[in-house]
């Protein structure tokens, strides 16, 4: 194989010379070869072997290409049969492959399929060896009816990849990029954990990855995303049209602040987008968990536009003052959000109410005593300070202090009225009334949103 063959080829390593590997005949030797002598399987090219109902069960697969992204040709490469349960595959590439029937599971079977299968078989069905995919290239590919049940990956490159009918269910990916990747059919992702992925602009035709699945996004932390998403070495980005393109302009040209500003933008509408999804399919809370990181990345997109404002404040005055506005009233509303317990925490909203109550009785416990100062300095008495000093004394304690300021919270309540005055006390009670009702709305949503 030449340098210029292998060039565009991500993960491999091209240091090292690769045999060619001409028939299925070849092939299997080879794979028969690693088993007995317990050694790798490693530094082949299988682009040019027709793979079909191969056996790669335990195998250590390293650096070895099972097909290369061509541009020239319309058609993917088929991968029928292929079983990998228990491999451990590294620096490896699928690209433009169309694997059908292909297994990737966990090499574990159900106690009653091992009774099974010791009774008929006698063989070793309690065996038991996890299945780790490390730097592997599989963009630009086609999965029908694959597996990945319990599988570990680590670095994928799945962008503009289709899944149809799949199981990723159990499945661990850390830094996996599935960028305008399509999930289809019957393609199910049960208590998967993904970490630092990308799954921007990907589509979920029916299951979708849920919300408690996410250990969040690559957007979300910038060293992942700069070092390995984008800065992999050996991790070539080209679109199916065999050119290199990007979104994030800011950096691809090393501008660190605008980046970061940057991606948290997009994690914002990638969880945006998936708040919509899982209220539609019913799942609320997820909904509601997903609409909380949207605003919070939000926030932080505003936080990071305003430090590059502040930082090139002297470069364009009218620019980054529109900016910094801009940012600021972003930060704000945010802060409102939070308070309010983004519209779905009821915790929040009880807790301004208490606060409210508890800061107005204050309010009172400190006019009373200026109300009775300017009584005495009149020279009023107990006996004819009708509805005046006679109630103030009658409230001297602290619960009806604080029952008082509970009252004027739900509604207007005269004796606190008349202490307080009468704009302050309509600032609480408008206050409360809207804290109510927010409660209620959020209260209603839970019994009948609830799941």
């Amino acid at each position: 194989m030449n340098v210029s063959e292998t060039n565009r080829i991500s993960f491999i390593d091209k240091s090292v010379k690769l045999r060619k590997v001409k028939d299925v005949g070849e092939l299997n030797e080879l794979i028969a070869q690693c088993r007995e002598q317990n050694k790798p399987f490693s530094c082949l090219d299988l682009s040019d072997v027709d793979l079909k109902n191969l056996n790669m069960t335990c195998l250590d697969i390293e650096n070895v290409i099972f097909n290369t992204f061509d541009v020239k040709k319309s058609e993917y490469k088929q991968i029928y049969n292929v079983c990998f349960k228990g491999a451990r595959l590294r620096n490896v590439s699928f690209a433009q492959c169309q694997l059908v029937r292909c297994n990737f599971d966990k090499w574990e079977l159900t106690l009653k399929e091992q009774e099974k299968l010791s009774l008929e078989l006698r063989i070793n069905a309690g065996q038991k060896r996890e299945t780790y995919l490390e730097e592997v290239d599989f963009f630009f590919c086609r999965f029908e009816a694959c597996r990945f049940r319990k599988t570990n990956i680590k670095i994928a490159d799945f962008r503009y990849s289709k899944f149809i009918d799949c199981s990723l269910g159990g499945s661990c990916i850390g830094l996996g990029d599935f960028y305008m990747a399509a999930f289809s059919g019957t393609t199910n992702f049960t208590d998967c954990l993904w970490s630092h992925c990308s799954i921007t602009n990907a589509t979920f035709e029916n299951h979708c990855l849920r919300i408690k699945s996410i250990n969040k996004l690559a957007q979300e932390c910038y060293k992942d995303y700069s070092e390995i998403i984008i800065g992999h070495k050996r991790w070539l980005k080209q679109n199916p049209c065999a050119d290199f393109s990007h979104q994030n302009d800011d950096e691809d040209k090393n501008r660190k602040t605008k980046s970061q500003a940057y991606i948290h933008q997009e994690a914002s509408e990638v969880y945006a987008l998936l708040s919509g999804f899982y209220a539609g399919k019913g799942l609320f809370r997820d909904s509601n968990f997903a609409y909380e990181r949207a605003k919070r990345n939000e926030a932080l997109k505003h936080y990071f536009t305003l430090n590059d404002a502040l930082i090139n404040m002297r470069m364009n005055l009218y620019k980054n003052v529109g900016n910094i506005c801009k940012s600021l009233a972003g930060l704000f509303y945010f802060l409102l959000c939070w308070i309010m317990g983004f519209g779905y925490k009821i915790t929040n909203v009880l807790i301004c109410f208490i606060l409210l109550v508890i800061g107005y009785s204050f309010v009172f416990h400190i006019k009373k005593d200026d109300y009775m100062i300017l009584y005495n300095g009149a020279g009023c008495s107990l006996d004819n300070s009708i509805g005046g000093l006679k109630k103030i004394e009658d409230s001297m304690a602290w619960y009806n202090e604080l029952a008082y300021s509970l009252n004027n919270s739900m509604g207007p309540f005269e004796r606190f009225i008349e202490i307080v005055g009468c704009w302050l006390s309509s600032l609480q009670t408008t206050a409360g009334l809207l804290l109510i009702g927010f409660a209620g709305f959020i209260i209603a949503n839970r019994i009948r949103n609830n799941y």
